[in-house]
């Protein structure tokens, strides 16, 4: 149960820091452009 638990969160974390990171990386490129 704990390392599913661990799975989890991690795998939580990893998707939210994704999705932070897309988000910075096209706001960063759409300045560029404009």
């Amino acid at each position: 149960m704990e390392r599913a638990s661990h799975h989890t969160s991690v795998g939580g974390v990893f998707t939210r820091d994704t999705l932070k990171f897309l988000m910075l990386l096209v706001d960063c490129w759409y300045q560029a452009s404009f």
